[in-house]
């Protein structure tokens, strides 16, 4: 009688055991997820926002992940390849795309400029700049002021004439606009630096860290930002000179925050 006792009261505490592990791997596997997207081991205890989900697997969990980073409705999301890239975006270009979508005249002119089918081939600086700053100061959105700075690069076509024969190209299609189109592969020279290796490393060398972002459409709906500086400083609304305009070329940084006059159009703006 005792033996059975003790058999009942070891398989009792077994089964407790088993009972107390299942409920440990649920709430461990709740603790893996975010909005039931999968998460991965080294962002776990970050903040949403911060996240890069792995893989939705629900469409209500895609339809989570797609108003959490603020961007198109899933109902635009045609194929599974789409919405991969979009998992792979951070929060912050989310917001930058979702600020362009928002602007008919901006979305217009990036599937533009994909036309001409450049390689390595962006708009950056005060076209993205402006319309963030425009967005977190709650301004309706404006269409872009002076040049619309079209940067690629090919290392093979470095001629300037090439350039301006872009610029017609894209003054053709849209010839309200105010076409700027620069080859980076050749922009070293006049700057003063060592050779860039693509447009991104170029943008590097820019003036502000808040300008050093660019956009590029894919058409589909898609479209891609860089920023190789960084994003931070941009919806932080600070203005800093990146290091080669720190010291060396203090004078063109000034010069720029003054006859742009950034802080009358935005007063939210900061210096660092």
């Amino acid at each position: 009688m005792k033996c059975c006792v003790e058999v009942r009261a070891a398989g009792e505490c077994r089964q407790s055991a088993n009972q107390r592990g299942r409920r440990n791997r649920h709430t461990a596997k709740n603790r893996r997820t975010l909005h039931g997207i999968r998460v991965s081991r080294r962002h776990r205890g970050t903040s949403p926002l911060a996240l890069k989900p792995q893989k939705p697997h629900t469409r209500e969990a895609k339809m989570r992940l797609f108003r959490l980073y603020r961007i198109a409705p899933a109902a635009t999301i045609s194929s599974r390849r789409q919405a991969r890239y979009l998992l792979r975006m951070s929060a912050a270009e989310a917001e930058i795309i979702a600020i362009l979508r928002a602007d008919r005249r901006r979305w217009h002119l990036l599937a533009v400029v994909a036309a001409l089918d450049l390689p390595d081939c962006w708009i950056g600086a005060g076209f993205i700049r402006n319309a963030v700053w425009d967005h977190l100061h709650q301004y309706p959105p404006s269409p872009p002021n002076g040049d619309i700075d079209v940067i690629w690069y090919d290392s093979d076509r470095t001629d300037p004439a090439l350039d301006r024969h872009h610029e017609d190209r894209l003054a053709a299609i849209e010839p309200s606009a105010l076409w700027s189109v620069k080859n980076q592969a050749r922009m070293h020279i006049r700057n003063g630096d060592p050779p860039y290796a693509s447009a991104i490393d170029a943008m590097r060398h820019w003036p502000e860290t808040a300008t050093a972002v660019a956009a590029r459409h894919h058409g589909a709906g898609r479209c891609e930002v860089a920023a190789p500086l960084g994003t931070a400083d941009l919806f932080g609304l600070i203005l800093r000179p990146t290091a080669n305009f720190v010291d060396l070329k203090r004078d063109v940084y000034d010069e720029r925050r003054r006859s742009k006059k950034w802080l009358e159009f935005w007063p939210l703006l900061r210096e660092a």
